[in-house]
């Protein structure tokens, strides 16, 4: 079937079942080309912003319940490319069931440029509920969108996700996801793909009332890699303040500012207990974007905090940790580390700069881990201005391996050990190692208590 709907504007349309717009029942030997430009969609006349919508849109995504089917819907057989592009908008569809726009199966294409998605609401992805599809966005918009999980997308199984130039704002999940939500329904960790690129604006304003207020993962088989896209004002009630990894494969970051992003347990920026490998490259973390020294002073000696560590990562693989010439400031004040929480993994910081950043376990805790702080290039790693109360700098637990060349440090306290804490959970089982080659401190001490450079409970 070849459908083209071109220059035109359809309103006020709706259905009490599935394909408010179009409802597609492929088969195996059928395959649907579809040509969507220039048009305008419409379902209600009001937005998700008026406060009698916004009432009726928290009560059915509490149920969850819905009321209408989402404008394209195809059958699990259906086969084909939805080409979507000059501008087309998709606009105050709510409350759908899965998929406010688009409901996509496994030999489904969506292949999307310049369009604009606003005011959309799903119980499942308030944009484009994807069973396994395949989804190719280009310059296109997305802005005030609601769902339970993912208020953009919906991914579900073995997908393919690439979005490259887009803008995304104003964002909520009742539970995970305030953008995205990564699903495996199939139970066997399916190969799926996520890839952001040069993002065309700040990617802000979105929140989860439970899991990952950008991103929640629970597929073992995602990848997810972003370059040169920035993120501000994210927020997850619970952990994962941008990304949450229940379960996830790798995530590659590279080129971006990430602020104001914060959770309130762990993982203020990601959290992840399963995945393989994690890497961040060429990037500025800038938790809170002032810095407060009397306020860190004063709670973190007392072990009190408001924050999670940024970074939680643990696992029972191993996962690999590389962070590259990053600047990590401002984060505070953290009831574990300020920066990484790394339990049974192994991380290699190269060159990085840790400015201004205070938690009870400094801005590194190594837990069973093996840690190695070196250079990149010629560019030495740094800590500068950065406090905790058992370590500024580094807290090591538990059978870790510890090797930093060429740390610059300057002006690092805690109440022991001004840089470095060193404890095992049984007395006299000291099993950690460290190594030093070269490197400066300076202005390192304790504020009250032993070991000005490093503390060993041991």
């Amino acid at each position: 079937m070849n459908l083209a709907v071109s220059s035109s504007t359809f309103s006020l349309i709706t259905t009490s079942a599935l394909g408010t717009f179009l409802y597609y029942d492929g088969d195996a030997t059928g395959t649907l080309t579809s040509a969507v430009i220039a048009s305008t969609f419409e379902c209600f006349s009001s937005d998700v912003f008026t406060s009698a919508s916004q009432t009726d849109i928290y009560t059915k995504l509490a149920t969850p319940t819905s009321d209408i089917g989402g404008l394209f819907y195809h059958t699990a057989n259906s086969a084909g490319t939805h080409t979507v592009t000059s501008a087309s908008k998709f606009r105050n569809c709510w409350t759908a069931s899965n998929g406010g726009v688009f409901y996509l199966p496994a030999a489904m294409t969506l292949s999307d440029t310049s369009s604009q998605y606003s005011d959309l609401a799903s119980t499942n992805g308030g944009v484009a509920y994807c069973n396994g599809c395949t989804m190719n966005i280009v310059s296109s918009t997305f802005s005030d969108t609601f769902a339970n999980k993912g208020s953009v997308f919906y991914v579900d199984n073995g997908a393919t996700v690439s979005l490259t130039s887009v803008a995304m704002s104003n964002g909520r999940a009742w539970v995970d996801g305030g953008a995205m939500y990564f699903a495996d329904s199939s139970g066997g960790s399916p190969a799926a793909t996520l890839t952001f690129a040069t993002c065309a604006s700040t990617l802000q304003y979105y929140e989860a009332h439970t899991h990952g207020g950008f991103i929640a993962s629970y597929n073992k088989g995602l990848k997810i890699t972003s370059s040169n896209c920035n993120w501000d004002h994210i927020f997850a009630w619970n952990s994962g303040g941008l990304i949450y990894g229940g379960k996830l494969n790798e995530y590659d970051l590279s080129s971006c500012t990430i602020q104001n992003i914060t959770a309130r347990t762990d993982g203020a920026v990601f959290y992840s207990t399963d995945m393989t490998k994690f890497s961040l490259a060429s990037c500025t973390i800038d938790c809170k974007q002032t810095w407060d020294s009397a306020t860190v002073l004063a709670k973190v000696p007392t072990l009190s905090g408001d924050t999670g560590t940024a970074f939680y990562i643990t696992g029972s693989a191993t996962p690999t940790i590389t962070s590259t010439d990053n600047t990590f400031k401002n984060c505070y004040t953290s009831t574990k580390a300020a920066i990484f929480t790394v339990i049974s993994a192994t991380m290699t910081e190269s060159g990085s700069s840790y400015t201004q950043n205070g938690g009870v376990y400094g801005s590194i805790y190594c837990e069973t881990c093996t840690l190695t702080v070196q250079k990149s290039g010629s560019v030495t790693p740094k800590f500068n201005t950065v406090h905790g109360s058992y370590g500024g700098a580094i807290y090591v637990k538990d059978s870790s391996t510890v090797t930093l060349n060429d740390l610059e440090v300057t002006t690092a306290s805690a109440v022991n050990g001004g840089v470095l804490y060193f404890t095992e959970t049984t007395t006299g089982s000291a099993t950690s190692t460290l190594a030093m080659t070269g490197g400066s401190w300076t202005s390192v001490s304790t504020l009250s208590g032993s070991g000005g450079g490093i503390y060993a409970d041991v």
